[in-house]
């Protein structure tokens, strides 16, 4: 049996959006608006690298203007002016090398900061999700404890007309109701909100609804699905690793400050009077030029190798932390996998106590019928059972949420 659920109503058949274990991250993936934000991000990140090779692109420059002028007692002239420069990048001290294994970086950093962030929203949509499975349980056995109670209470009603019970009894009944009902209506309240967070993460256009399984489940072959190894997570701690790189190749690249840029260029150009004054003819007024040029920046010089030693430090303080992170993932991994197992243990400890709590409570109620225990002897009952029950659903959700976290720390 399917529970539909409506998150928002606008047309009157409103079109559903099945939601289960197996396809949530395929739709968090396909609906989810920051990933798709993500993936844009990365792909303009992707379109920065290659600039190694473009840096020996040649540069060409041209321009053409046409000037009236005057200069000094001389007449009016009106000539044009006209040229082009070629430069070519040969040597750049290795500089544009760097720039490029840096923007490399930029690309790695970038992706496995969009796997760390889709990690976390599909934690946050798996948690989300078996949150939702237990509250719609939870309401049910919340309905099914109300019913039993209005029960009890008719049957009281009927033992205090017997002669047989007292008002108390009644009153006992009736308190219980009433907090049963605020609790339903709290838990249906928090049962909305949830399904809106939900629909928030899976973009929930208007007028969908979601479509919920009715049942919250486990597995019990759960071992094999968290078989992983190390490249499995890595991601977590690549982040740090790239950035720590990153500022090597900032010190190496400021360290070469005092290296020599080398380039080549070729000229021409066509001056008017204006520029060349003394020639009246205009073959004796273009340039034409080609040569080798290098330039040393010595201004820089200093500042440079200072910024290039706190980069160094940068890099090593980042190298420790990615080390460090790396020892917490794997601790925190080992230390989930020990919990979901002590989870699996209580999942079937708290199923036998549901069947004892039943039979516990059918007892007690066939005595109370038979005079032998009183109401609060029934109320009892009944509260152990509603709790064996809820505990029951509460570890499996909790089973089910410590699964999601090691999933998450796997990419999967």
């Amino acid at each position: 049996m399917i529970l539909f659920i409506t998150l928002l109503s606008f047309h009157a058949q409103a079109a559903s959006l099945s939601v289960n274990h197996d396809n949530i991250k395929s739709l968090l993936e396909s609906r989810n608006q920051n990933l798709a934000a993500l993936r844009l991000e990365l792909k303009a990140v992707q379109n920065q690298q290659g600039s190694f090779a473009r840096s020996f692109l040649p540069s060409l420059e041209m321009y053409t203007a046409e000037e009236t002028f005057k200069v000094g007692r001389e007449e009016q002239l009106r000539q044009p002016e006209y040229g082009a420069e070629l430069r070519i990048n040969l040597f750049n001290g290795g500089r544009d090398y760097l720039e490029s294994q840096a923007r490399d970086l930029d690309t790695a950093q970038k992706k496995s900061e969009s796997e760390r962030i889709f990690s976390e929203t599909l934690l946050l949509a798996r948690t989300h999700y078996w949150n939702l499975l237990y509250t719609q349980e939870l309401l049910k056995q919340i309905q099914l404890t109300l019913d039993t109670t209005e029960q009890n209470l008719k049957l009281a009603t009927k033992r205090i007309q017997s002669g047989v019970a007292t008002q108390t009894d009644r009153f006992e009944f009736e308190m219980k109701t009433t907090d049963l009902n605020q609790e339903l209506k709290e838990l249906q309240l928090s049962y909305q909100m949830q399904l809106k967070e939900l629909g928030l993460l899976l973009n929930l256009q208007r007028g969908e609804t979601l479509q919920l399984p009715a049942k919250i489940e486990h597995l019990h072959d759960f071992e094999n699905l968290l078989s992983h190894n190390e490249k499995d997570h890595d991601f977590l701690f690549q982040e740090i690793q790239h950035q720590a790189k990153a500022s090597d190749l900032r010190a190496k690249k400021e360290s070469r400050a005092f290296w020599p840029k080398v380039e080549a260029y070729a000229a021409y150009n066509q001056f008017n009077q204006r520029e060349e004054i003394e020639f009246l003819n205009s073959k004796d007024r273009t340039e034409s030029v080609i040569g080798l040029k290098m330039t040393i920046s010595l201004s820089q010089g200093l500042e440079s190798e200072r910024q290039a030693a706190s980069e160094k430090l940068k890099a090593q303080a980042l190298k420790l932390y990615a080390e460090n992170k790396k020892q917490e993932v794997e601790i925190h991994i080992e230390n989930e996998m020990d919990e979901l197992r002590l989870k699996h243990e209580q999942i079937h400890a708290a199923e036998e106590n549901s069947l004892r709590a039943e039979k516990y409570y059918i007892l007690t109620k066939s005595e109370y019928s038979r005079g032998v225990k009183n109401s609060p002897d029934v109320l009892g009952a009944t509260e152990k059972l509603f709790e064996t029950k809820k505990k029951h659903l509460e570890i499996i959700r909790d089973f089910q949420i410590a699964k999601s976290h090691v999933l998450s720390k796997m990419g999967k």
